[in-house]
């Protein structure tokens, strides 16, 4: 852990092979008050992240070579880092488009060329976000109601929805693939129920219980691997 004085400082990881293209980055991420580290894409990013966990990943597509999928499956696997944000940065002459960047488990996209100023601004949006989604959010289940108490806030659900929430608090932060939600909740064979079902009810769920849908920080999901729930499942007889 990194620290300036009593301060602990926030790390970013940049990833690019080619390091002196990152000379003005790392001093305009340095004077912001982060704590810079460098290393190439591949199996290095795990051996560099792996003893001092950074805070936000900053990966740069173009001089890089780097296969997106490829790596953001390495970091969130790898590293257990599904809180840590991963921003892609990318020149218009890309072969890969905004979509599939952040389909396959970006965070973010910026094209080149950036201010500094919009890169700084999206890198402190998204630890905050990131450092909201760390803190414990207390969850509580009433299965005679239906109902849910996000800390102390009470959330009233359909009967399929409680018991979908309720299959994936079963196992805090376990991935559960959309199959392995229509066999269990609802108790369809291998292969006969439609993924679309999984998803709207997902969505729904995540209307009514996260802060912004847009952004869940309860009701999580990982693209191509499923979907899990963070938080303290409180028993009702805890205060």
């Amino acid at each position: 852990m990194i620290t300036h004085g009593n301060q602990r400082m926030q790390k970013i990881l940049v990833v690019d092979d080619n390091p002196e293209n990152f000379g003005a980055v790392e001093v305009a991420l340095e004077q912001a008050g982060y704590y810079v580290a460098k290393t190439h894409a591949g199996n290095n990013v795990l051996d560099d992240a792996y003893y001092d966990m950074p805070d936000l990943f900053l990966v740069d597509v173009s001089s890089s070579g780097t296969n997106v999928a490829r790596l953001c499956e390495t970091l969130r696997t790898g590293l257990s880092a599904s809180y840590a944000p991963i921003i892609f940065l990318d020149d218009s002459e890309s072969i890969y488009t905004v979509d599939q960047i952040l389909d396959s488990g970006g965070d973010d996209y910026i094209q080149k060329p950036f201010s500094f100023r919009v890169l700084l601004a999206r890198i402190r949006a998204h630890l905050r976000r990131s450092q909201s989604g760390r803190d414990e959010v207390l969850i509580q289940l009433f299965p005679d109601t239906h109902s849910i108490c996000i800390n102390d806030r009470e959330v009233t659900l359909t009967r399929v929805e409680f018991d979908l929430f309720r299959f994936l608090c079963q196992t805090p932060e376990k991935l559960y693939t959309a199959n392995d939600l229509l066999e269990n909740v609802w108790q369809y064979p291998s292969g006969v129920g439609d993924v679309a079902l999984v998803r709207n009810h997902i969505r729904n769920l995540r209307y009514k219980i996260e802060e912004n849908p847009d952004y869940p920080l309860i009701v999580q999901s990982r693209h191509g691997r499923g979907y899990m729930v963070r938080g303290r499942i409180r028993t009702p007889h805890e205060g």
